[in-house]
């Protein structure tokens, strides 16, 4: 079965550039070990439980408990370390843009409670990386993501639609989900049917793959194709609604303390239909 070519969307030329994943810092165990334990703590400070404001570009249901904490503090170290640590291409810098996206994404999701203010302040650093990704200019970039590991508090009150941000496209969002050298996580590579089981003998890593796509999914509901009018535009809504709902399903079974590895396996089936029946509705 085949899994998120590009969510509906034909690929860029691919290059070689860095993976925003942790496998591609090796060399740097020990010092991702101490920076993992710093931004697994800013992660569960700032976020908590996933809450789900009223606002465009967000998802009706939230990431499972703890799980949207245990994403900004992967995406915080990725994109710092990423930065500062890897040389960056054209696709790299694809990459670590859309990286800032979701995780912009992921702050908005959870700005309220007591952490509102500080949620929003992560919001709005992501975006200012984000923003200096998109104007080329790196060194802004690295400047920018200092901020995200301590960001200063934002207006909680100031919702924004973040797939109007920055010249977000559909592509650059979807592109996450492809190979290393294309600037993504690949996340498609592994949930193939050739890898799918030994990626599932890591649930962790199934976890946030699963809580990427759920935001995925809720960026591709406000970034429709060109095409997609009338009857189309309400299939690609219901598609994307359903890739986010899939995903969140996924995350919570990869939570688990002891996961259901054929619960698992069926919920990636389903991501791969609603991959599929996209395809054959939009890459006609």
């Amino acid at each position: 079965m085949k899994l998120f070519h590009r969510g509906c969307v034909r690929s860029e030329t691919r290059l070689p550039i860095i993976s925003i994943y942790s496998t591609l810092f090796q060399e740097e165990r020990f010092m991702r070990k101490s920076w993992t334990c710093r931004m697994l703590a800013l992660g569960l400070a700032l976020g908590g439980l996933a809450s789900i404001p009223s606002s465009q570009t967000v998802a009706k249901d939230p990431l499972p408990p703890g799980t949207s904490a245990k994403l900004i503090a992967a995406e915080v170290e990725n994109i710092q370390l990423g930065l500062e640590k890897m040389p960056l291409t054209k696709g790299g810098i694809k990459g670590m843009k859309s990286a800032s996206m979701l995780l912009a994404l992921n702050a908005q999701n959870n700005m309220e409670g007591a952490d509102a203010a500080k949620m929003a302040g992560l919001r709005d650093s992501a975006l200012k990386v984000a923003a200096a990704l998109e104007a080329g200019k790196v060194g802004d970039a690295k400047t920018a993501a200092k901020t995200l590991s301590a960001p200063a508090a934002g207006d909680a009150k100031k919702m924004a639609k973040l797939a109007d941000q920055n010249k977000f496209s559909l592509d650059e969002a979807m592109s996450l989900l492809s190979s290393s050298r294309a600037g993504g996580l690949n996340i498609e590579n592994d949930l193939k049917d050739r890898d799918v089981e030994k990626t599932m003998k890591d649930p962790k890593k199934v976890e946030l793959y699963a809580a990427r796509m759920a935001l995925i999914g809720q960026y591709s509901l406000d970034l429709p194709p060109g095409d997609a009018n009338g009857a189309k535009k309400k299939k690609w809504e219901d598609w994307s609604k359903e890739m986010t709902q899939l995903s969140n399903d996924l995350a919570v079974e990869a939570a688990k303390a002891k996961p259901d590895t054929a619960a698992m396996k069926k919920k990636i089936g389903l991501l791969n239909k609603n991959c599929a029946d996209c395809h054959n509705e939009f890459r006609k």
